[in-house]
């Protein structure tokens, strides 16, 4: 199967951390890594198959949200996922306890649970879609995460 993949994030840091990992798993022929914006993608409308946005959307206000699912919507031919944490009791309570128990980073055992409080509840994910103009289906996964699948 021939296939290729951009990467994209805000960060050029954390690039440089994927393009390490993904070398290191022997795709790094197959991929190539760029600095944007999720909210302005540089790229041509229908450039790509499917897009995918992966356990960053709770980063964006509803604003940027809204901007971003449009955005992937345009680049996108035949669709796109957004695989995210949802915001619940149950699963700020978990990130308190597993952030507790598994490091003594003073900044990942603040990152796990403030996560949890910036997602965006499944019910929040339709609205904001709707409100964007762009229609998906929202799935709801065990241990607090969802995926907004959009078939275009």
């Amino acid at each position: 199967m021939d296939f290729a993949v951009v990467a994209t994030d805000i960060s050029h840091e954390i690039l440089g951390v994927a393009r390490e990992r993904i070398n290191r798993a022997g795709f790094g022929d197959r991929v190539s890594f760029l600095a944007c914006d999720a909210t302005r993608l540089p790229f041509g409308t229908g450039e790509f198959d499917f897009v995918t946005c992966s356990l960053a959307f709770h980063h964006l206000d509803p604003g940027q949200a809204r901007l971003a699912l449009r955005e992937m919507a345009r680049v996108a031919c035949h669709g796109f996922i957004v695989n995210d944490i949802y915001r619940s009791r149950g699963a700020w309570y978990m990130a308190v306890l597993l952030s507790t128990l598994t490091t003594s980073n003073r900044l990942t055992r603040h990152d796990g649970p403030a996560s949890v409080l910036r997602a965006y509840t499944p019910a929040e994910m339709r609205r904001l879609s709707e409100s964007a103009g762009v229609k998906v289906t929202v799935y709801r996964h065990p241990f607090w995460r969802m995926a907004a699948v959009a078939k275009l």
